[in-house]
């Protein structure tokens, strides 16, 4: 599974999120970036399992959202991806504490640029704790004076080694004042950088 193209995908499609100026709850965007990817999951044939008590590998937990397969006959799930959008813990204590040892991860945090070795160091301990984790998307979002910004880091297990992918987006506000995504690959580098200069 490439979980970068599943990041791209988001920000390609945020405008159909229907944000606008005036939301004014964290409530309302987490709602509707995790439907985002449930339906996301469901176009590709999972189940999904959004804001539930899920048993994963024996440990129960409340997950924000997990992708699965069901086996008939066996009467048993198997995880696939679990996802956690988190609008104030750390992004060591999501991957520690929150995320399962499903195949694909997906944590969705607040950090400061000046943070993301950390956020990165995090992801890597998350990876030495379990060999049944395949794949880590870190999203971490930053408020700037007009702009989100967002970096997202794919880690994918290579062997023994840990192979990394980085992605950068922003999410503006367009006339009528309704968000939309673009992606820094997207567009020409003094447009970027006027974007985040704002």
């Amino acid at each position: 599974m490439d979980l970068m193209q599943l990041f791209k995908g988001f920000i390609r499609n945020y405008s159909t999120l229907m944000f606008h100026r005036e939301d004014r709850t964290l409530k309302k965007f987490t709602e509707r970036e995790l439907g985002f990817f449930a339906k996301a999951g469901e176009m590709m044939g999972y189940y999904t399992f959004q804001e539930e008590k899920v048993e994963i590998k024996g440990k129960k937990r409340h997950a924000d959202l997990v992708w699965t397969t069901y086996n008939h006959e066996i009467e048993e799930y198997s995880f696939l991806l679990h996802l956690e959008h988190e609008n104030d813990l750390s992004v060591k204590e999501t991957l520690e504490q929150k995320l399962s040892n499903s195949p694909n991860l997906i944590a969705i945090n607040w950090s400061k640029p000046e943070d993301y070795p950390t956020n990165i160091l995090s992801a890597k301990d998350k990876f030495k704790e379990s060999e049944d984790i395949k794949r880590i998307l870190l999203i971490l979002q930053t408020k700037l004076s007009e702009v989100f910004l967002l970096h997202a880091i794919e880690f994918t297990r290579k062997k023994r080694d840990i192979e990394l992918r980085e992605c950068d987006a922003l999410i503006k506000q367009d006339e009528a004042g309704f968000f939309y995504g673009l992606l820094k690959t997207e567009i020409d580098t003094s447009q970027w950088e006027e974007l985040i200069s704002l």
